[in-house]
């Protein structure tokens, strides 16, 4: 098994190496013509967490819900390109905040051009919402952020007070959505500074995620552009290196190429990872003033591609950006796969 990991990240790396001097030119036509990865829509940036490894607690824009209007032009506009896969998860915030989610996800549901719907929680608000409604919605997906049940810890690294509701909402989470014949992937997303051993070594989490379909465990953390340090953060978690480096001088984001971010005030940008007041250089406009596909395919998007493709300007947002990966790993076919199915 660690032979073959090996061999194809050996192969990863040759093919991506090989796409950066001979690009695959009808991936890229497809890509800057559709929405090959999918849709991120923020519809609220309030959280009910102040995490500490996360930018939340500096955001400086207006705390909104996103108006139900406003959601399904962008929707619609999204249906019209063709659609793709929904995600419904803020660049900050958490989305079960939003007391219209289970009308956003049964509204997006009716179009079959609509693949998958996922998002991103910390499940502290998941009874408000009622979790068989949400497993019953149409969502595909639910990625749960928690550092298990060590509730002190809890309390530590996502600064809330709600660590027994969250605790009480997993159980029933995954404990319902057996019972219902598991009609909603669930993941269980760890951000903490114990090792898996650690968390796991609490016998009714451990019994509990089984129930998951896949927990996976994060050390390493955003640094926000640097708001966040690693003396933020506690003994064992850190800020992720800066990588690739010599690949990010020739070679654009995959990011932007068949992906775009909506924020709760209806701001478009090519991607979400740090996209944290809106005002970045990758925001193209906003969608109550022009469709998404116009966006999307606006000369201001070609520019920003082309300009760091033929390396006379990086934007400036991604100069920093720790989640960078390479546009030729989105050319690579089990990507590819993947993202479309």
């Amino acid at each position: 098994m660690v032979v073959k990991k090996i061999m194809y990240r050996i192969s990863k790396s040759l093919r991506e190496i090989y796409y950066s001097y001979y690009p695959d030119k009808e991936f890229l036509l497809l890509s800057e013509n559709s929405l090959v990865w999918g849709l991120r829509i923020e519809t609220c940036n309030i959280c009910n967490a102040n995490c500490i490894f996360c930018a939340y607690q500096y955001q400086k824009r207006k705390k909104m819900i996103m108006p139900e209007p406003m959601f399904n032009k962008i929707i619609d506009d999204y249906n019209f390109m063709g659609g793709g896969n929904l995600g419904i998860t803020p660049v900050v915030g958490d989305p079960l905040i939003d007391p219209l989610i289970l009308s956003r996800i049964h509204y997006a549901r009716q179009f079959s051009n609509i693949k998958t719907i996922s998002t991103f929680t910390n499940c502290i608000n998941l009874h408000e919402v009622g979790i068989k409604n949400l497993l019953t919605s149409g969502l595909n997906s639910i990625t749960v952020s928690t550092s298990g049940f060590d509730l002190e810890l809890h309390e530590i690294i996502y600064r809330s007070k709600k660590a027994e509701r969250m605790k009480r909402n997993l159980i029933d989470l995954l404990t319902i959505n057996k019972e219902l014949g598991n009609p909603c992937e669930i993941k269980i997303g760890l951000r903490t500074c114990q090792s898996l051993k650690e968390v796991m070594s609490d016998k009714e989490f451990m019994e509990i995620v089984k129930l998951s379909n896949e927990v996976d465990i994060n050390y390493y953390f955003e640094d926000w552009s640097g708001a966040i340090r690693s003396t933020d953060l506690l003994r064992g978690m850190k800020i992720r290196p800066f990588s690739l480096l010599i690949l990010r001088r020739k070679t654009p984001c995959w990011m932007l190429y068949g992906e775009l971010a909506v924020l709760s005030d209806g701001t478009v940008a090519m991607c979400g990872c740090h996209e944290l007041e809106g005002d970045s250089d990758l925001v193209l406009g906003n969608i109550m003033d022009s469709s998404l596909m116009d966006l999307y395919r606006s000369e201001q998007a070609n520019m920003i591609r082309k300009n760091w493709l033929n390396g006379s300007k990086i934007p400036d947002i991604c100069r920093s950006c720790l989640n960078y990966n390479p546009y030729t790993f989105g050319m690579l076919k089990e990507t590819r796969i993947k993202a479309n199915g």
